[in-house]
């Protein structure tokens, strides 16, 4: 069970839907809504949560690449070309100077942000 349905069921807890036949107080207000508090568990809920999501991977990850290619830039300019391997990676002899580690560090974030769905 992923943690939208873990939620859902919570809600569904909190609402006390298997309380369907009590007919009193908050329970008579939550019947009559019952259609519209499922939907909004079961369907707009997770739009909604998808979309803040979204959002926020998207503006993260411009933010990272932006920091990222600042990164190449300076290495670049202090130790070559010689420092990025054909692929795009750091050369292995690179990795220890703080420019390096810096490069390593943002690499990682950006690959946390790309996987923020999971």
């Amino acid at each position: 069970m992923d943690t939208i349905q873990k939620f859902q069921t919570l809600m569904s807890q909190l609402f006390q839907f298997d309380t369907s036949d009590l007919d009193f107080g908050v329970y008579r207000i939550l019947n009559y809504k019952r259609e519209h508090i499922k939907k909004f568990i079961y369907e707009d809920l997770k739009n909604k949560v998808d979309q803040a999501f979204a959002h926020h991977k998207s503006e993260k990850l411009e933010e990272i690449t932006q920091k990222l290619e600042k990164v190449k830039e300076q290495i670049t300019k202090t130790l070559g070309e010689s420092a990025f391997k054909p692929t795009g990676e750091l050369d292995d002899k690179f990795k220890d100077t703080p420019l390096g580690q810096e490069f390593l560090k943002i690499k990682t974030q950006k690959e946390e942000v790309e996987c923020i769905e999971d």
